[in-house]
């Protein structure tokens, strides 16, 4: 898990988890990722994700990192696609909220694709 401060208050952090069994530990996947409001815009997000991606490919054994976001959440989209993510599928009504349904994307990242 990797944070980002504006003194003592946490404002933003993104999480990744790695797989460790034998036949998947080649691959991980981002699994939080999020930015106060206030701090929208000030390119919080793109360094805390480009620092986490970092830090998971250190480890030698990592080849991919994968991740999902909401459909609807385009900004976070291109910031995915900047960095090199690209989609390998879609679920729609992959969440429900009462009868409101929203679809989830999913998104793969090559060692080599990576754009810093």
């Amino acid at each position: 898990m990797m944070g980002a401060f504006d003194g003592e208050q946490l404002i933003g952090l993104c999480g990744f988890h790695s797989d460790g069994r034998l036949k998947t530990k080649h691959r991980g996947e981002i699994v939080q990722m999020y930015v106060h409001p206030d701090y929208a815009g000030k390119q919080i997000g793109p360094a805390l994700l480009r620092k986490t991606i970092e830090k998971a490919f250190l480890k030698p054994e990592t080849e991919l990192i994968t991740l999902g976001v909401v459909n609807e959440n385009t900004r976070a989209i291109k910031l995915y696609e900047q960095i090199g993510f690209r989609e390998y599928g879609r679920m729609t009504h992959f969440f429900k909220k009462d009868t409101t349904y929203l679809g989830q994307r999913f998104m793969i990242l090559e060692r080599k694709a990576f754009q810093r």
